[in-house]
């Protein structure tokens, strides 16, 4: 998960408490393949200095940026991702996460 976390946002965590857990099946290269996803909440690692993201062609995503999670909801968010972030905004103290449209 570090490893993925820092190839997609360029950030380095440490991974913390599972979020959520959801599957969906897509065409992945003409094959239909299902997908197993696990969310985490992760803690910053400020020491380490970030990286540019790494955009794979068929990723899926157009943009990524922080929003003030008063805001994240009225984002148009990946429907898959929709329970963990209402989950996250719902419980969470924090003022800003990083989304992927």
């Amino acid at each position: 998960m570090i490893r993925e976390v820092r190839e997609e946002t360029g950030l380095s965590v440490f991974p913390g408490q599972p979020i959520d857990l959801w599957s969906w099946q897509m065409s992945w290269h003409g094959e239909q393949v299902q997908v197993v996803a696990v969310s985490r909440y992760c803690e910053l690692n400020r020491a380490v200095r970030q990286v540019q993201p790494r955009r794979e062609p068929d990723d899926y995503l157009s943009e990524q940026r922080w929003f003030n999670l008063t805001d994240v909801l009225g984002q148009d968010i990946i429907p898959s991702q929709l329970p963990t972030i209402k989950k996250v905004v719902g419980a969470s103290g924090k003022t800003a996460v990083k989304a992927s449209a």
